[in-house]
């Protein structure tokens, strides 16, 4: 049998503190060689796109693959999950809702790990479908008293404040301008699905993990050159895919400002294996595309509290 879950199932089963748990121990397998990426794949008809990519997790026998189309701008996201020794489909999920957390996730992993332990005040610029999420997963990850929070419209930036502040309790203020968002904050995150910087790495604070978590395509960069320059530590989910879908790297290496070398993965400092924060004055940025071993992560959270629920759709397949 196959359980099949809806958005809605998930979202009502699945805490971000658990999300960052499970992805943070992923990462911490994947450094170890006990799990394996497949790289995001595309392919179009007209001017719509469909997207693959997956991974296996061999410390828990499981395998998957997460598949979303964009048509006119919209997007819709599923991921199957497999037993890697039977090759029995487990479950099947719809998964806009699962990526906007494992997004969130991602940057809560980032923040346990590389933000100043003190670390009290946030600054998000963008307010879309996963900005909640990613306000979430500092939240979880630090004792933040401030979020300041930026988009270009002043309408869903006065109401994201206004739900956010009454979901997390704690004052969520919006900013008249992008630099107000990031002066002063320790922790600075972006994800907007703009192609031009949305912030001058001058602004930042010394000290200030600043994250992009926003478009994957090597004409956009989400954060300026001088972000990248004034970092002393680089971060990234996957080296390979930064290659061809972080612009602000790819650019920055064009230039001679930085060497691939210089990247980090972020399950290397999961694992010990390379190091994280070292100065509470050191700039650090991560950039975060999503990878596919994390969906299945994902994934395998949402099945395994389903089945605990008793919640979901269970299919002969």
């Amino acid at each position: 049998m196959a359980l099949i879950l809806t958005d809605q199932e998930i979202k009502q089963s699945v805490s971000m503190e658990a999300m960052i748990d499970a992805v943070e121990d992923m990462y911490y397998h994947y450094a170890l060689g006990e799990a394996s990426l497949a790289e995001r794949q595309s392919v179009a008809v007209g001017n719509s796109q469909m997207a693959l990519m997956g991974g296996s997790l061999t410390y828990k026998g499981l395998m998957g693959a997460k598949t979303y189309t964009t048509v006119e701008g919209r997007q819709q996201y599923h991921v199957s999950l497999y037993d890697a020794s039977s090759g029995r489909l487990l479950a099947f999920m719809h998964a806009n809702w699962l990526g906007a957390l494992r997004t969130g996730a991602t940057t809560g992993v980032a923040v346990r790990h590389l933000a100043n332990p003190d670390a009290s005040v946030m600054g998000m610029i963008g307010t879309g479908y996963q900005a909640g999420t990613q306000v979430a997963a500092v939240c979880c990850a630090r004792h933040i008293n401030e979020v300041k929070v930026y988009s270009r419209r002043p309408e869903p930036r006065a109401a994201f404040a206004k739900r956010m502040s009454e979901m997390l309790g704690l004052q969520v203020v919006p900013s008249e301008t992008n630099r107000d968002a990031v002066e002063g904050s320790d922790i600075v995150v972006c994800l907007t699905t703009t192609k031009q910087p949305v912030l001058d790495g001058d602004w930042l604070d010394d000290g200030a993990l600043l994250v992009s978590a926003g478009p994957v395509t090597l004409d956009a960069q989400e954060v300026d050159q001088n972000s990248v320059i004034r970092s002393a530590k680089i971060m990234v989910d996957s080296l390979a895919q930064a290659r061809y879908e972080a612009g602000e790297l790819v650019a920055a290496v064009k230039g001679g400002t930085i060497s691939w070398e210089q990247v980090t993965e972020l399950r290397q400092v999961v694992a010990g294996q390379r190091p994280g924060r070292e100065s509470s004055t050191e700039n650090i940025f991560v950039k975060h595309f999503g990878i596919g071993v994390v969906d299945i992560a994902a994934a395998k959270l949402a099945y395994d509290r389903a089945k605990e629920l008793g919640i979901g759709l269970d299919v002969d397949i």
